[in-house]
């Protein structure tokens, strides 16, 4: 998502605050399931990333499906993919490094159940990571260089709210922090796989 993009998609949603009359999703009771996407900017963590890679950011997309299981509080489960090929020019290893990291999160997601225009929610559960390279340009020491693939685990906090704009619809924007261990290192935030996110997208419930 380039930089344009993400200024129509804020500017749109300033908008809708001044002028959008619609009701809130209570109006009509609280969806059974929640779906939708968005696309945002992700900083990855991890200290060693900038020895291949002039930036820590770069582009991330998402998707996630809700389901209530009681009251206001959803299971959900989330996909996400961060594509960084923002190398360094005087690396001097031949060929272009390439990180895809793809994270897979389940967790609780909590909608405050007074809201209006405004669904505020918070999210806590488990992520796992999936971690593309290419063979022989890897940001860890000692990778086996035959090897282009890596699996972490950890946990995600989330915050963020919806804004309703039609009686099934909603824009979100959202904060995400994660912390991911890969290969036995502990995930504290230099070694972390993860990072911070920031996502806006669209919201369809049913």
């Amino acid at each position: 998502m380039n930089n344009k993009l993400t200024v129509v998609m804020f500017a749109l949603l300033i908008i809708l605050l001044v002028t959008n009359p619609v009701k809130a999703w209570h109006s009509f009771s609280l969806p059974r399931v929640v779906a939708g996407g968005g696309g945002g900017y992700f900083r990855i963590s991890l200290d060693d990333f900038n020895n291949l890679y002039t930036s820590k950011w770069d582009g991330i997309y998402t998707g996630h499906v809700n389901f209530r299981f009681y009251r206001s509080n959803y299971l959900t489960l989330q996909y996400a993919k961060y594509r960084n090929e923002k190398a360094k020019q005087e690396n001097g290893t031949p060929g272009s490094p390439l990180w895809e990291e793809t994270f897979y999160n389940v967790g609780v997601r909590w909608y405050n159940e007074n809201s209006r225009k405004w669904n505020f929610y918070t999210t806590l559960g488990l992520t796992f990571t999936k971690i593309k390279e290419q063979p022989g340009l890897s940001v860890f020491p000692n990778s086996n260089e035959n090897s282009d693939s890596k699996d972490g685990r950890g946990f995600f906090l989330e915050i963020g709210a919806d804004y309703t704009i039609f009686p099934h619809a909603a824009f979100f924007i959202e904060m995400e922090v994660s912390s991911i261990g890969q290969g036995g290192v502990p995930a504290i935030a230099r070694h972390s796989l993860g990072g911070f996110a920031f996502q806006a997208g669209l919201d369809l419930y049913f």
